[in-house]
Formats: structure tokens, sequence, C-alpha cells
């Protein structure tokens, strides 16, 4: 089989494109960057006439220019998303019979089937182990990075809560931090933050909420008010307080964007960006006795990009719950995962205490997705479905 790969404008890393060659494909990237959620008529055009010779096109995430030109040129097309929600599976492009989907969330796929998705499958994320191993460390390098516990990701800010909540009525403002109280740190299973402000204030917040160019997709105003609004903040403030917490008692790394403007509220040590899939990226994960998981709220059951990544190195992985985390990956064997802030930091406490166990945890996380949870296995899974 002959496949065509585009990198998107939002996302560029190879990583399919690994997987491709593993499982035997023979795939071209293009030269062209695909935009996700906005349609350009060149550029469908383009693809259309790009793809016309291939068996199939795949891209990271779902691409509705893409779904348009193979819709035209007839050329199947398997589109992975990595995030949760994706709001361009919520346009008439995604409905399109040629297309296969794949999500990573299993309530995410029950969403989307309720759409009216046919076409649409569940398949978790994969670790890149072939690219990992080719990183090579040396012993200065671990000393370098080394660190009791460490994150890399988005801390998000608060601004954009707090510009909604300065016009908020008081009644409504009040609901959400009691939200926003009641949901603080606490990842049990089934625990959600949709579905549960009054459909007034859902109203109200909505009308606050730039729609431009959101008529395109069918996503409800509660949904797009909970995404926008709720999710992120919350997701905010439990990275604050538990990365603060661990900040005061363990020596904690924080690898985030503009890092300078959190250096008067975190306790951690905090540093520039890495680049995704660098070599000092996975140096991190090696070199840290600890790498920290924080799921953005808006991923409901699934196991984020992160946790495959980590793994991919023998880094121990240290993670909210999450329900599929738990069904995939053996807790306390292959995974650690905590409920609250204090189970936590008593796991955080007991590890780092205990250097076998912890290693041995990083070792078998590294041989289940080694085995498992692989780029190839993963392509050859989604290409079935063609």
């Amino acid at each position: 089989m002959k496949a065509l790969f585009f990198n998107s404008t939002e996302i560029r890393e190879d990583n399919i494109i690994w997987g491709l060659i593993e499982a035997g494909i023979d795939v071209e990237r293009s030269e062209l960057e695909v935009n996700l959620d906005d349609i350009y008529p060149d550029q469908v055009d383009k693809i259309t006439e790009e793809s016309k010779e291939y068996d199939f096109v795949i891209t990271r995430s779902f691409s509705v220019n893409v779904a348009e030109a193979c819709h035209i040129s007839g050329v199947p097309y398997i589109a992975w998303c990595y995030d949760s929600p994706v709001r361009a599976l919520y346009t008439k492009e995604a409905k399109y019979p040629g297309n296969r989907i794949f999500v990573f969330d299993k309530k995410q796929l029950k969403r989307l089937k309720d759409e009216g998705l046919d076409h649409i499958y569940h398949q978790p994320l994969a670790a890149n182990v072939t690219k990992a191993s080719t990183v090579a460390i040396t012993d200065e390098e671990i000393i370098e990075n080394e660190c009791d516990i460490s994150f890399i990701g988005r801390m998000y800010n608060r601004e954009y809560y707090d510009m909604i909540a300065k016009g908020l009525p008081e009644q409504y403002d009040r609901e959400c931090r009691s939200l926003f109280d009641r949901f603080m740190c606490n990842w049990d299973k089934g625990v959600t933050v949709f579905d549960e402000l009054s459909d007034e204030a859902v109203s109200y917040l909505y009308g606050m909420l730039n729609k431009e160019g959101r008529d395109r997709y069918s996503l409800s105003d509660r949904f797009m008010t909970e995404y926008l609004v709720l999710v992120i903040e919350l997701t905010c403030r439990e990275r604050f307080k538990l990365i603060d917490e661990a900040g005061k008692r363990f020596k904690t790394i924080v690898h985030t964007f503009d890092p300078d403007q959190y250096a008067d509220r975190i306790s951690a040590t905090l540093k520039e960006p890495l680049g995704y899939m660098s070599d000092e990226l996975f140096k991190v994960y090696y070199a840290s006795k600890i790498n920290l998981n924080l799921t953005m709220r808006s991923i409901e059951t699934g196991v984020p990009q992160r946790i495959f990544d980590i793994m991919s190195v023998g880094g121990c992985v240290f993670s909210n719950y999450q329900e599929e985390a738990a069904e995939m990956f053996e807790p306390d064997k292959e995974i650690v995962l905590f409920r609250s802030l204090d189970e936590f930091m008593d796991k955080a406490d007991y590890y780092l205490r205990h250097d076998k166990e912890r290693i041995d945890i990083g070792a078998r996380g590294y041989m289940k997705v080694r085995d498992k949870y692989n780029y190839p296995n993963a392509i050859r899974r989604m290409i079935s479905k063609l």
C-alpha cells in the first residue's frame, strides 16, 4: 500500500510516518501543511490533486480540508486524533463516508457517535519506542536533568475566566466557583465537570463567549461553554495547586511556556518549554525520578499522549486517575495513579524512598508500550478499518 501523510499548521511531528514504515507501508510526506478547522478552497484543490495516486491519506488529528479533498477524489482518509474534544469532528466534513476517524477517549467516542459519525473508532494513542531509543544520554546529562518530580506541559492561566467573571452576576460566579472547589483535585472514577452547571448559568456564560465562526460546528451551547470556560479553568487551578504543593516538599522542575510569569506563584523550579519529541524532552523523562501527568479535564476517560511518551524511555509515570489508564496499565505495577492531592503526596513520598519499586514501574511501563501500545500496531489496526 502507498500512503500520503500531511502535517498540519497546528502540529508537526513524524511519529505516524515511523509507524507506517515499521508496518511495511510505503509513505510520502507532503510539503503542504494543512489547516484543521477552516476550509480553504485552494488547499482542497491541491490536496485533491496530490492524493489521487495514493491508496489512502493519513493525518494527525482531523482536517476538514483533507476530508473534503478525499471526498472529491474518492481516496480513503484516516485521521488519528491526539486531543479531545476535536472541534473539527463536529462538522459536516467529518461525516463523509470515506473517513476513518480514530479517537482515544471512549466517552468522546460515544458523544461523536451520538452526533451521527458512523466511521469512527476507539484507538489508544501510542509510544514511538523506536525513535525514543535513538536518543543518547550521558551521565552528565542525567545529573543535569535529575529531579524528584518533573512536569512538562502548559500551566494555562486564569485570565480567560477572570475576564468573563468580571461581568458575571454574583449568583453565576458563585455557582462556578463552587463547582471549582467541589471538583478541585478530585479524580475519582466518574467525576466530571460536564452537565453540572445550571442551564441559566450556561446560557449566560455562552452569551459572553466570542462565537465568531462557530456556526460551522454542531457543538451544543452547553458543551462549548463547559469546554472553553470550566475545563480550562479547573485544569489550570489543579496544575498550580498540585505542583506548588509538590515543590514545597520535593525537588520539582516544570518546563512550560512563559515560565517567568509563574515564578511568584509556584514553589517549583520553572524552565523553558521543550520541543515535542526532541532529544531534550526524552532526557528529562529519563532522568526524572517521577514524571507527572495531569490530564486536561476535557479528556474524560482516555490516556493522553504524554503518558506514552514518558513510558517510551522507561520513565516512571504518576498520573491522575483516568478510567482507561487503569484498564490499559496495571496500577502500581506499570503506572502510579492517584485520585487526590493527598494520595499523590503520599505515593510520591513512598516511591521516592523506594528506588527499586519506582524503577521497576518505569521498566514495566516501557515493556507494555514497547510490546502493545506502539505505532506499527496502531497503524495496522487503523488500516484494517479501510
